[in-house]
């Protein structure tokens, strides 16, 4: 086996082939798997309370069933609350123990379910209120009672009667 000027042919490395093959291969199955995880972050988009918005869930929430007494939809309602009545939300305080370091200091009921927004508006949702029946209860009560005509400082009253003593 001689090539066109006549020096012998080495014969490839197999082994050492191969072995770029296997690692490239699983290289390439990491990174689409990877991309396959961080795409599936977002689940499907839900009507706001208002019905005047779309708010899409991370799949940690929309695969949630239940939450103590709370079904999944009222703890997803609960967040879609929250996230489209922010103004609200931050004037309502929760009692359930979450201002401290491990919750990241949140200073009221918004911050159970909205870490922060993006410039353009998405919200990165809290898991903290999908784990907190408390958290769910209050967001509830609080868009149940603006619905029924009372005022935000009513609402405020009684969420302050129900669970000041408990936190």
């Amino acid at each position: 086996n001689r090539n066109a000027k006549g020096r012998k042919k080495s014969a490839p490395k197999r082994g050492m082939t191969n072995w770029l093959y296997l690692v490239g291969g699983d290289a390439v199955v990491l990174v689409i798997g990877l991309a396959v995880i961080l795409t599936r972050q977002s689940g499907p988009a839900v009507t706001s309370p208002t019905g005047s918005s779309q708010v899409s869930f991370p799949g940690w929430l929309t695969a949630l069933n239940r939450l103590g007494g709370f079904t999944g939809n009222q703890v997803r309602e609960a967040y879609a609350y929250a996230e489209t009545a922010q103004d609200n939300m931050r004037y309502i305080p929760c009692y359930c123990g979450c201002g401290d370091a491990a919750h990241g200091y949140h200073r009221s009921s918004f911050n159970c379910f909205v870490k922060s927004k993006s410039e353009d508006g998405v919200p990165l949702f809290e898991q903290h209120g999908s784990q907190c029946e408390m958290c769910v209860d209050i967001a509830l009560t609080t868009k149940k009672m603006l619905a029924d005509g009372k005022s935000l400082k009513q609402v405020r009253a009684a969420v302050d009667q129900k669970y000041s003593a408990l936190g």
